[in-house]
């Protein structure tokens, strides 16, 4: 498993609030507490934020099966928030399951951009068998996007069918600047050791996959008041 970056620096502070711009989700009880649903072996309990809305949706239906009388709730949580949660070892963070399988696949094949990415921030390439615990985020480190602002930033994604309709979207508008463009696979933790590193030559950030906006909006295949 890769360690969780916590960081205390100007860098951190600016990727720490792009992260919050990306929402996860996680249990609450009729309160709007977090529910503590796993336990380390050494007792301490573990809240669980789920990355991915499909996987959120199909564990609250499991635990209000399992425990009607909590009235579980889904609360949507920052992405730094739940993060930060995860470095102090008070939480997982959980991929959903076709971001595990599409990370799984493409660690088969060697990455390219991503892989000398790494190896300029000092991190070595994830290995073969990606764990369970561990967010995949998906992108082209070619690709640049224009903040309103006129700065710019490397989209990398929490979903990779939005990294590859991302890309196709890139190679529709350019194909000859596009043609070698390809979706690599990196763990959150060593993407943010290559934001706060400076190394890249234009700094990434995560963008949310855009089931879980949807969802937010009131959008998607689930109502938020479900």
């Amino acid at each position: 498993m890769c360690g969780p970056v916590v960081e205390e620096s100007t860098e951190w502070q600016q990727v720490l609030r792009d992260l919050n711009s990306a929402p996860v989700f996680v249990l609450t009880d009729a309160a709007g507490l977090p529910l503590h649903q796993r336990m380390r072996d050494d007792g301490q309990k573990l809240v669980i934020f789920y990355a991915e809305i499909d996987r959120a949706m199909d564990e609250l239906a499991a635990a209000r099966r399992k425990s009607a009388e909590l009235n579980l709730q889904l609360a949507p949580v920052g992405l730094g928030v739940a993060y930060a949660e995860v470095s102090k070892g008070t939480a997982l963070l959980v991929p959903g399951f076709q971001e595990l399988a599409s990370a799984q696949d493409m660690q088969l094949a060697a990455p390219t951009e991503a892989a000398a990415m790494l190896a300029s921030a000092g991190v070595d390439s994830p290995s073969l068998d990606w764990p369970s615990d561990v967010l995949p985020v998906f992108g082209c480190f070619e690709m640049v996007r224009r903040r309103a602002d006129g700065s710019v930033f490397t989209p990398v994604f929490m979903s990779c069918a939005d990294a590859q309709a991302a890309l196709d979207k890139a190679r529709a508008a350019d194909p000859e600047r596009a043609a070698n463009f390809e979706v690599d696979v990196v763990p959150l933790p060593e993407l943010l050791k290559i934001a706060v590193s400076g190394e890249a030559k234009v700094p990434p950030r995560v963008v949310p996959p855009s089931s879980s906006m949807l969802f937010l909006q009131g959008k998607g295949k689930h109502h938020p008041a479900l």
